[in-house]
């Protein structure tokens, strides 16, 4: 929750730069809300509407949603 703004904040900034196809690395994320998961999405949207991509990398297992 303190920290998905500023996240957010500093993606749409990459974008807005031109750098369409973002990489997030999630190692040393230990716990994420609602609040973080609506700004991946949003940051998501944000780089498919300029024909951009985003990815997660080392996503740690509790993060992962199991099937």
């Amino acid at each position: 929750m303190a920290t998905a703004p500023h996240l957010r904040d500093q993606a749409m900034t990459l974008i807005e730069q031109g750098h369409r196809h973002l990489i997030l690395d999630l190692q040393d994320v230990t716990f994420c809300d609602s609040s973080g998961f609506n700004a991946l999405v949003g940051i998501f949207r944000c780089a498919k509407s300029v024909d951009g991509t985003l990815a997660l990398a080392a996503v740690p297992d509790r993060l992962q949603r199991s099937t």
